[in-house]
């Protein structure tokens, strides 16, 4: 082959190769899309809660591993007696003075229904709560009693009346369960749904018993829930990859970690119990 014919034919390869390149130039650069990156969870809020429970733990122990009553929807109010007096006969005719003594009757009248009208929550509801404010509480090492066992318990212990039947007040009895079987009241009270406040409201108070002294009062819903975790992924559509933020379930989150729903009554309770937790620990610690 000549040199022009060699010169030619290196030209032709050369004009092929560079129109090659133009024509990959010709559209833009796809970006690198590498493996999103495994999201690295945030303890702080987990080893927050885990150092609620031990400082509680401890602090419990220190006490002596004293006995909580918990009034669920139940006001610890003033009324010192379960009956109330509408109105009183007294007759001193003569032929009653004969005997023992004049007659005097009166009618006593039950104020339990009449002073015990909080709105209730549905059952399943009640006992969600009750779930996830026991079992955390018990999961924490904590001695609950119940009010209407020690109740029943009082009054078999107390016996019955030389004659006739007793007639038990259940202010009294219930105010003598507390002294005999319990350390601490708390006094957890459900407030209607509304729109501020969210589907469900309690309120809570903490009292020691022997002293009737206050400790804390506080109030939880269920509508003040932590953010949902999430990670950074891409996800490929007709257009190109697209970047967004899906969430994921957060197993490292401690209400999780208990087995506990996060967004439901039973996540209430469970918020309540820390708080109650956390509100004794203050108590002891002071």
């Amino acid at each position: 082959m000549s040199i022009v014919s060699r010169f030619v034919a290196a030209a032709l390869i050369a004009g092929i190769f560079v129109s090659g390149v133009a024509f990959a130039q010709d559209h833009p650069a796809a970006p690198m899309i590498g493996a999103p990156k495994p999201q690295v969870a945030d303890t702080s809020y987990a080893d927050s809660i885990n150092a609620i429970k031990a400082n509680y733990r401890f602090l419990y122990e220190q006490e002596g591993r004293p006995r909580i009553a918990i009034f669920w929807n139940r006001k610890f109010d003033d009324q010192l007696s379960q009956w109330y007096t509408p109105s009183r006969t007294v007759d001193t005719r003569d032929d009653y003075w004969r005997g023992s003594g004049f007659t005097a009757t009166q009618k006593r009248l039950d104020v339990e229904g009449r002073f015990d009208t909080r709105p209730q929550p549905g059952e399943l509801v009640s006992f969600e709560f009750g779930s996830g404010l026991a079992r955390t509480l018990l999961n924490s090492g904590t001695e609950i009693v119940d009010r209407d066992a020690i109740m029943r318990l009082t009054h078999r212990q107390a016996g019955e009346a030389a004659e006739g039947v007793v007639v038990s007040d259940y202010q009294e009895v219930e105010m003598d369960a507390l002294i005999d079987y319990a350390d601490y009241l708390a006094e957890v009270l459900y407030a209607p749904a509304d729109p501020v406040n969210g589907p469900i409201t309690v309120m809570i108070s903490i009292k020691e018993i022997r002293t009737g002294q206050l400790i804390s009062m506080f109030r939880s819903r269920v509508s003040v829930l932590p953010a949902p975790a999430t990670q950074t992924e891409w996800i490929a559509t007709n257009t190109g990859y697209v970047r967004q933020e899906v969430p994921v379930e957060d197993v490292t989150a401690p209400a999780a970690m208990d087995g506990i729903a996060v967004g439901t009554p039973e996540y209430l309770g469970w918020s309540v119990a820390l708080q109650t937790m956390e509100a004794l620990s203050g108590y002891w610690s002071s």
